[in-house]
C-alpha cells in the first residue's frame, strides 16, 4: 500500500499498554491533505487501542501541524518538531519519522525514458525544460517563480506547470503580464502516474521555491527520475538538499533565484551530476 499511496508515518515504540501507529494522509506535494486541518472534522487514520489514545493522537497532530507551520519560516527540522511535540505529551521512548516514499523509485532506465519523454514533448535538444508539480496556490510562492522566469526570458527554456488550485487563473494572467506565454505551459492536473513520470524524466530542473511546504513528495519524485530541484535556502523543503550534490539552493530573492537558474544552464554538467 505504501509504495503506491503517499503517506507520512509517525511511529512510537511499544509502551506497556499499547503500540501506536499514526498515519497522516498527504497530497502528492507532501503536505497534509486539506481535510487534515485542526479546524475541520478530520479524523486521523490510526491503529489504536481505545478512545483516549485516539483523542491523544488527534491533539498531537494539531499541535505538530501548528508547530511545523510556525517553524517552516525558520527551516527547523521536522524530526525535531515531531519529537518535541511527543515529549510535551510525556512520551519518553524512541521517536522516528519515516519520510514519504515514491513509487517512481527503483530500477528505471532513466536515460531511455528521458529521451522518449523529450521526443513526445517535442523538446529541441538545445532547449531546457523546467517543471513544477503541485497545487496552484499563492502559498507555493508561484508568483515569485514566474517573476524569476521573467528575468531570464531570453534564455532557451520551456516551463511546465502541472496541477490545479484556486490561483490557476490568476497565474495564467500573471504569465501574460510578464510576457511569458511563449515560455510557460499550464497542463492542469495529471493523475495518471505513467504520464506524470514522463514530465519528471524530461525535465532538466524541478523548480520549487515554496516556503510553505514540509518534506514535499514532489521533490523526491523528481529525484527518483534524476531531475534535481532548485529550492530556497533555509526553507523546510530544502532540509534534505546539499547544494550542488543532490540538488540546488538559492537565496530567497527573485533575482537570486533567476541568477541561480541562469548559472545552472551555463553548467549542464553540474545538473547532470546532481540528478
Amino acid at each position: 500500500m505504501f509504495a503506491s499511496s503517499p503517506f507520512s508515518l509517525i511511529t512510537a515504540e511499544p509502551s506497556a499498554s499499547a503500540t501506536f501507529f499514526f498515519v497522516l494522509p498527504v497530497q502528492n506535494d507532501g503536505m497534509p491533505h486539506s481535510s487534515a486541518s485542526c479546524n475541520t472534522s478530520f479524523r486521523p487514520v490510526a491503529i489504536i487501542r481505545n478512545d483516549f489514545y485516539f483523542v491523544f493522537f488527534q491533539q498531537l497532530f494539531c499541535s505538530y501541524h501548528s508547530r511545523v507551520e510556525a517553524q517552516n519560516t525558520f527551516g527547523f527540522e521536522r524530526q525535531a518538531a515531531v519529537e518535541e511535540t511527543l515529549r510535551e505529551y510525556g512520551y519518553k521512548g524512541k521517536v522516528e519519522v519515516v519520510d514519504n516514499g515514491s513509487d517512481f523509485a527503483g530500477n528505471i532506465p532513466v536515460e531511455q525514458l528521458r529521451r522518449s519523454a523529450r521526443d513526445k514533448l517535442r523538446l529541441p535538444s538545445d532547449e531546457f525544460m523546467f517543471l513544477f508539480v503541485g497545487q496552484h496556490i499563492w502559498e507555493k510562492n508561484l508568483e515569485f517563480l514566474l517573476e524569476a522566469l521573467a528575468e531570464i526570458r531570453t534564455l532557451p527554456f520551456r516551463m511546465y506547470f502541472i496541477g490545479s488550485g484556486y490561483a490557476a487563473s490568476e497565474l495564467r494572467r500573471k504569465t501574460e503580464d510578464l510576457y511569458l506565454t511563449d515560455k510557460v505551459i499550464f497542463m492542469g492536473s495529471i493523475t495518471e502516474r505513467e504520464r506524470l513520470k514522463l514530465y519528471y524524466a524530461a525535465a532538466d530542473l524541478f523548480l520549487f521555491p515554496s516556503l510553505y511546504d514540509n518534506a514535499p513528495l514532489v521533490v523526491r519524485e523528481a529525484a527518483a527520475l534524476h531531475t534535481p530541484s532548485l529550492l530556497i535556502k533555509g526553507s523546510t523543503s530544502a532540509e534534505v538538499i546539499h547544494d550542488s550534490v543532490n540538488g540546488f539552493l538559492s537565496d530567497n530573492s527573485v533575482t537570486a533565484y533567476a541568477s541561480r537558474i541562469s548559472q545552472l544552464l551555463e553548467t549542464p554538467q553540474l545538473i547532470a551530476e546532481a540528478g
